[in-house]
C-alpha cells in the first residue's frame, strides 16, 4: 500500500515559488496496531534528492527516515498525524506536509485447528461421541433400547382392515 497524496502542490498558507515554504497533505495507507508498517512517501511528493525530516513527532512506534520511508509498529488505535518537511538542496525549496494515518485494532484471533489440545493417551479423539457403525447408518432404528428389532422393509403394504 502506498501513500496517497491529496494535494501536494497546495500552497495552503505558505509562500509559493522557489525558496518559499509550500504546504501539502499526505494521507497514509491504513495500518494495524501491533503489525509492521513500512511505506515510502511517493516520489511525486518531492524531488528525488530531497531530504525528509519530521517537524513534530511521528505517531508512537513509527519513524521517518531522511529518504521519506515511514517504518515501525503503530502503537495506538485511531487517527494520527504529524508534520514532515522535504528539503530540496538543488533548488532550496522546502515542502512541509501534514501526514495523516488511521490505525485499526488488531483483529481477535479465532482459535484454529492448531490450538486444540491433542487427546490424552487412550482417550478417543471424538471426545466421547461415538460414530454410528455402517450397519446402523443403513437401517433406521426400531424398537426400544436393549431389544432386538425386527428387520423392516422400506416398502409398506397397505393394511387390510
Amino acid at each position: 500500500m502506498a501513500l496517497g497524496i491529496s494535494d501536494p502542490s497546495c500552497a495552503c498558507g505558505g509562500g509559493g515559488g522557489g525558496g518559499g515554504a509550500n504546504y501539502g497533505y499526505l494521507t497514509a495507507a491504513p495500518g494495524t496496531v501491533g503489525q509492521p508498517y513500512d511505506h515510502q512517501i511517493p516520489a511525486s511528493a518531492s524531488s528525488s534528492n530531497s531530504a525528509w525530516a519530521a517537524v513534530d513527532a511521528p505517531p508512537p512506534g513509527l519513524s521517518l527516515s531522511s529518504t521519506g520511508r515511514i517504518t515501525g509498529v503503530p502503537q495506538n488505535v485511531g487517527y494520527a498525524q504529524f508534520s514532515a518537511a522535504a528539503t530540496d538542496p538543488t533548488y532550496g525549496q522546502v515542502i512541509q506536509y501534514l501526514i495523516s494515518f488511521d490505525f485499526a485494532a488488531r483483529p481477535a484471533s479465532a482459535p484454529g485447528p492448531s490450538s486444540r489440545r491433542p487427546p490424552a493417551p487412550g482417550a478417543s479423539a471424538s471426545r466421547g461421541r461415538r460414530r454410528p457403525t455402517s450397519a446402523a447408518r443403513r437401517s433406521p432404528p426400531t424398537g426400544s433400547p436393549g431389544t432386538a428389532a425386527a428387520p423392516t422393509s422400506p416398502h409398506r403394504e397397505p393394511s387390510s382392515t
